[in-house]
């Protein structure tokens, strides 16, 4: 009787250490998409320069209820340059000498040309790398040192030039952006 009491406690004892082994596959959590993170900073996808959207068409551009006002200013290549009354040309500490709205061959927002003092360049640098981090790329030729971040299908470039002064082009990829949103609001799985 005593050989069978410790042949069933001992039987028991081995099940209940295989019952609380963990299965030989675990899948790892599943983690949900997040913004780039720089530095404690989240950096936000560009999807408009003042409240004023990508590929918004030039007759039907708000800024609020507003309907926006472009004025016509030159056509270069196959986009047309406007820019506004009583713009507040300040970035930050920068004063820009001119900002320019850009609109290509379907009359649609793509691009901000901003032209500054290069007496102003490195704020303006200051304030590019404190929003987006360091650049992606930079190259210099004999006449412009140029800095390139990229923000989800959106490019800002800053070109500081040997003349006195620098540049700032904040440019989308129209069908990126259009991909862009299409692949983070999958449903299918």
């Amino acid at each position: 009787m005593r050989k069978l009491f410790i042949l069933i406690t001992a039987l028991c004892v081995f099940m209940n250490m295989n019952a609380q082994t963990k299965p030989a596959v675990a899948l790892p959590p599943v983690k949900k998409a997040e913004p780039k993170k720089e530095k404690g900073r989240v950096i936000k996808p560009i999807t408009d320069f003042r409240d004023i959207f990508w590929g918004s068409t030039l007759d039907s551009t708000f800024k609020g209820e507003n309907k926006v006002d472009f004025k016509f200013d030159k056509e270069q290549k196959e986009e047309k340059y406007y820019t506004l009354d009583n713009e507040d040309m300040t970035i930050g500490s920068v004063t820009m000498k001119k900002i320019y709205y850009i609109f290509d061959k379907e009359n649609r927002f793509t691009k901000v040309l901003m032209e500054g003092d290069k007496k102003d360049v490195q704020a303006m640098n200051f304030i590019l790398e404190f929003k987006y981090g360091k650049p992606l790329n930079e190259e210099k030729t004999d006449e412009i040192e140029y800095y390139e971040w990229l923000v989800k299908g959106v490019k800002v470039i800053l070109a500081e030039h040997s003349i006195n002064k620098f540049e700032v082009v904040i440019s989308n990829n129209m069908e990126a952006i259009e991909n862009y949103k299409k692949n983070t609001h999958v449903e299918d799985f």
